[in-house]
């Protein structure tokens, strides 16, 4: 009689053990889904030091505020340097361009004209952005405003100028394909 005390009790303990172990696959089950929806469909808010307006970037799109706060940011570290600044400026940018070898090195070549001019003429330049425009078509966005540019203690020049960037949206990330800048 023991051994079937025991036999009854041990098909319990079974028997609770299989609802237990399908109740935690369907939690898993479900607990996976979840995670998975969540991921596919994430949205990155964003508020850096720095920055005035949240954005957002969500899949391949992004908000005008992104595009407003990161092109204000990129003029800025392009476009507001000095002899002694001009190089960490611009390698604050270097997150945020393409690795695209050819893109990239045309870039970068431009960067590295740009701070020997300002180096070997000992210019101190300042940009004040005023306007963005995005054209999401063309894959360019555009900074306007004002560039005041001064050599020693005189000033050389004040004038409007405009940064284009060309852009890429990869996973909810703004990639910097082209930088044209008119001043």
């Amino acid at each position: 009689m023991k051994f079937f005390n025991e036999w009854d009790a041990l098909k319990m303990d079974f028997s609770i053990s299989k609802v237990a172990l399908g109740g935690m696959t369907i939690v898993a089950i479900i607990s996976s889904m979840a995670a998975y929806n969540a991921y596919k469909t994430k949205t990155v808010l964003v508020l850096p030091p720095g920055m005035t307006k949240q954005f957002e970037a969500s899949g391949n799109r992004l908000s005008r505020s992104y595009f407003e706060q990161v092109g204000f940011f990129l003029s800025d570290r392009l476009l507001s340097v000095s002899p002694e600044t001009v190089d960490i400026s611009f390698d604050t940018v270097v997150p945020f361009l393409t690795t695209d070898p050819d893109a990239l090195k045309a870039i970068r070549a431009q960067m590295a004209a740009q701070a020997e001019e300002i180096k070997a003429n000992d210019i101190y330049q300042v940009f004040y952005p005023m306007k963005m425009t995005v054209n999401e078509k063309g894959r360019i966005f555009t900074v306007e405003g004002m560039l005041k540019r001064m050599s020693g203690s005189s000033t050389v020049s004040g004038s409007k100028a405009r940064i284009n960037f060309g852009f890429d949206v990869r996973g909810g990330r703004l990639i910097i394909t082209s930088i044209e800048a008119a001043i």
